[in-house]
């Protein structure tokens, strides 16, 4: 048993995840995304804002239809989130 969205394997008998409180799936969590970057893809820009709820909505949809994308600075954001001085 394994959580689709956290991919955290549970034991028999569970039902929900604890964390994401989504229904478990059986088996084995499938194996992790070849995160390889191809110098061969012409990136195009899809959206240019400083709304992280907006980031997060335009992040969603790609990744729910699988398109591989990258968000310009996003390390700067999380050093941010983490210790803003």
């Amino acid at each position: 048993m394994y959580c689709p969205t956290c991919r955290v394997e549970y034991r028999e008998g569970f039902t929900e995840c604890a964390d994401c409180r989504v229904s478990l799936l059986p088996g084995m969590p499938p194996p992790e995304p070849s995160l390889h970057f191809d110098p061969n893809l012409d990136l195009v820009v899809i959206l240019e804002t400083n709304n992280r709820i907006q980031l997060a909505l335009a992040a969603g949809l790609l990744e729910d239809a699988e398109i591989p994308y990258f968000v310009l600075g996003q390390i700067a954001t999380l050093v941010t989130d983490v210790d803003p001085f």
